[in-house]
Order: structure tokens, then C-alpha cells, then sequence
């Protein structure tokens, strides 16, 4: 957060597009995610505009501060020990960084741990900043605006103003024009096996859940996100019959990102005894989609969704079901 880094010098290359293969890489979240890229400074710009949400070019605008803070190296220190990492987070800030990744199981002298945590570091406490850098337009000037912004509003380093410029011409300069046309994303409408289910996009970083890969799962665990090839998705749908008549299964945990279960999702699935639904964001439940399971069943929703669920649950689950807090 204060000075000091070498800019990294790249060969600035032409159009680059990501898209996932055939190769599959199993996890469950972000903590799983494998960073996409050859060297820290993709990984950085990937992650920003795939977990990050950001543009091209507010994803370059940061590029240009990373660089000049650290050089893209998490074991970067600076300010006679007293900054540390990509971002040179500084006394307080650095405590923090220490105390959030050890709480989400990270070490915080990694990549990805310090990614992660500037993600919750920027939504959390720089929400103003955030907005800024995402509001940016997509082109050689928004590059500009991000970078501009980022320095005064989220580094502040000493002599804040002329680094700010100088950080913003390094974005349009360098960073923009090697990263303009850079894409990621899954191949829409591809499956892909994650942990033993199966999952179908349905956009850059988008899933539906479509059923198991392994016949003698049990418990069938949805995510919130899966990771495929680094790409992070979200898995907001399951789809219809995406379990249907499977007399192995015992139990479901439904993710928080889910909005919509397909009908007879879980039909006729007659050993299920126990769901789980993380979601506060259910817009739907489809026709019969856990009818015929385990006489008895509980579902387990959060709290302040229960009235709402039970109404939405009516129906499409077995009469003797019991709706309770998670």
C-alpha cells in the first residue's frame, strides 16, 4: 500500500481466449480454485474478472497498481517490514489480511489466499472503490479511470496524486492493450463431472446441476460454485430429473446460489431422507420435485426463508415431510 515494485514487463500479446476443456479439476468453491494463468500476473487479472466480476479494463487498472506495489510476488515486504504482499497491505490492513485467511483456511502468504482476500477486503470495507472500478467503461481510457482510482481511493501511497497519473498511463500503455480482447469462461451448453456430479453451463460462469457421474454416491452435496479449469461457476439451477428414480441416495445439500429446482428433480429418489437447502434465493420448485422419497423426509431451510418455502414446498414433496430451521 505504499510504494514500490519494478512494473513487470510483458510482450504484449493479441487476442486471448480461455475456455474450458475437457479436463476437469475438482472442488468446491474458491479455496479449491486452481488460478488460471501462466504467471501471477494472469492469475491476478483472471481472477479478477472471473471471481472478481470485473471488466477488461478495470481488471488492467489494477494490473497497473499490482505491479508497482509488488510485481505481481505475495512475498513482496516493503515499508522496512511493515507492508506485505501483492497489494503491500499495511500495519492494520495486514493484520487483517493475516486474521481473514486463517479463518477461511488460507495461508496468507499465497496467491490465492491474498486474491481472496481482496476480494472481501474491497467488498467489505471499499465498497465506494469497488463500485468505481466496475463502473469504469470497457476501453483504453476506463483502464485509465480504474487505475486512477484504485491508487488514490484503495493503495493511497505517499505523493498519491502523481502515481495515480502514473499508474493510469502504465494502464493504458501496457496493460490494455495486452489484455483487451482476453476472455474466460466455460463453453455454454458443455457438461462437465466435478466431484462425482455432473453439471451443464448455461453461461460464462453459470451451471445447472444435471445428476450424478457416480452410481454409488450417497450423499449428493450441490455446491455453491464449482472450479473448472480455474473458471468459477456458480450452480443456479438443478435440472429436471436431474435424480430422478435414484434409490441410492440418502441425502441432499443444496447450495446458496441455487434459484431454481426443475420438476422431478428428486423424484421417486425413495431412500431420501434428509435435504438441505442453503439458498435464500429459490424462485421455483418444479411439479413433483421430491415427491415419492423416503416416508418422513426433513428439509432443513434457513430461517427467515421457512414461511416462504413451506408455501413454495406445498405440493411438490411428500405430505408427511417436515419443514425445519437449518
Amino acid at each position: 500500500m505504499r510504494k514500490t515494485g519494478k512494473c513487470v514487463k510483458a510482450a504484449i500479446i493479441g487476442t486471448i481466449v480461455i475456455m474450458a476443456g475437457s479436463l476437469f479439476i475438482p472442488g468446491k468453491g474458491a479455496q479449491a480454485a486452481s488460478l488460471r494463468g501462466k504467471s501471477n500476473e494472469e492469475k491476478v487479472f483472471y481472477y479478477l474478472i472471473s471471481d472478481g466480476g470485473f471488466s477488461n479494463a478495470s481488471g488492467c487498472g489494477a494490473l497497473a497498481n499490482i505491479s508497482k506495489e509488488s510485481s505481481f510476488n505475495p512475498s513482496a515486504v516493503g515499508d522496512n517490514g511493515t507492508s506485505f504482499g501483492i497489494c503491500q497491505w499495511h500495519n492494520d490492513r495486514a493484520s487483517r489480511l493475516r486474521a481473514w485467511c486463517g479463518d477461511h483456511d488460507y495461508d496468507w502468504h499465497s496467491l490465492e489466499g491474498q486474491l481472496n482476500y481482496l476480494s472481501y477486503e474491497l467488498s467489505t470495507y471499499y465498497p465506494n472503490t469497488l463500485s468505481l472500478m466496475k463502473g469504469v467503461k470497457n476501453s483504453k481510457s476506463g483502464a485509465g479511470k480504474a487505475a486512477y482510482y484504485w491508487c488514490k481511493y484503495y493503495e493511497v501511497p505517499a505523493d498519491t496524486e502523481t502515481k495515480a497519473k502514473e499508474r493510469s498511463n502504465l494502464a493504458k500503455s501496457n496493460y490494455w492493450p495486452k489484455y483487451k480482447d482476453a476472455k474466460v469462461g466455460l463453453n455454454k451448453g458443455q457438461t462437465y463431472i466435478v466431484d462425482d456430479l455432473k453439471y451443464k453451463a448455461t453461461g460464462d460462469f453459470t451451471v445447472t446441476f444435471k445428476g450424478v457421474a457416480n452410481p454409488e454416491l450417497t450423499e449428493v452435496d450441490i455446491p455453491s460454485k464449482i472450479v473448472v479449469n480455474g473458471i468459477s461457476a456458480k450452480i443456479t439451477q438443478i435440472a429436471n430429473n436431474a435424480c430422478a428414480d435414484n434409490e441410492i441416495i440418502t441425502a441432499v445439500s443444496i447450495g446458496k446460489n441455487v434459484e431454481k429446482i426443475g420438476k422431478k428433480a428428486f423424484y421417486g429418489c425413495s431412500n431420501l431422507s434428509k435435504v438441505e437447502i442453503y439458498t435464500t434465493t429459490l424462485k421455483s420448485v418444479g411439479k413433483k420435485a421430491f415427491k415419492e422419497i423416503a416416508d418422513g423426509s426433513k428439509f432443513a431451510v434457513k430461517k427467515k426463508c421457512k414461511a416462504k418455502y413451506k408455501t413454495m414446498l406445498k405440493g411438490k414433496i411428500p405430505s408427511d415431510a417436515k419443514i425445519t430451521k437449518l
